[in-house]
């Protein structure tokens, strides 16, 4: 008898995820250059889009070293890795993945399904790290859903106040 519930695919080790970040920086930066003079429409939708997309990788990066101190002092594994996946969701949005914005299975399963550490967190540190994976996982959406340019900016905006409130909670 087959087994129902097959193993899912195992996924990208961390180097390969940095690799896979860093070659996409250098692709967005090599197309900012190449569009930054350009006063063609379609060249400044993607400019727009590259940017937000850029502001939105940024903000995730912000969020996740505000998990990571609050990982560090709390000295909770399970804390450090949802850090990470809000790390990762930001490197890995991808406006050319219309089915997922370029983030991962395992990453949306960590920032969907994280369980709250019991203690050593305020009660507005738990809020704020509940909304943190909701607005993380809203990032891949717009990109997905190919509205990044517009939608990104204001859910940017979002990732850090609510990192931004999570840190007044301490």
């Amino acid at each position: 008898m087959t087994n129902p519930f097959p193993e899912p695919p195992a996924s990208p080790s961390p180097a390969r995820r940095a690799r896979a970040a860093a070659e996409r920086a250098d692709r967005v930066r090599r197309e900012l250059r190449e569009l930054a003079g350009s006063e063609q429409p379609d060249a400044q939708r993607r400019l727009a889009l590259l940017v937000a997309v850029e502001a939105a990788t940024a903000a995730a990066g912000r969020a996740a070293a505000w998990v990571f101190e609050l990982a560090a002092r709390t000295a909770d594994f399970d804390l450090a890795e949802f850090g990470a996946a809000v790390l990762t969701c930001g490197q890995e949005l991808d406006p050319a993945d219309h089915d997922t914005g370029g983030v991962s299975a395992d990453v949306a399963l960590v920032l969907n399904g994280f369980v709250l550490p019991g203690t050593g967190l305020t009660a507005g540190e738990r809020r704020a790290l509940t909304e943190l994976g909701a607005a993380a996982l809203a990032l891949s959406g717009a990109v997905a859903g190919g509205r990044a340019a517009a939608d990104l900016p204001p859910l940017t905006a979002r990732l850090d106040g609510i990192t931004g409130t999570g840190r007044a909670a301490a």
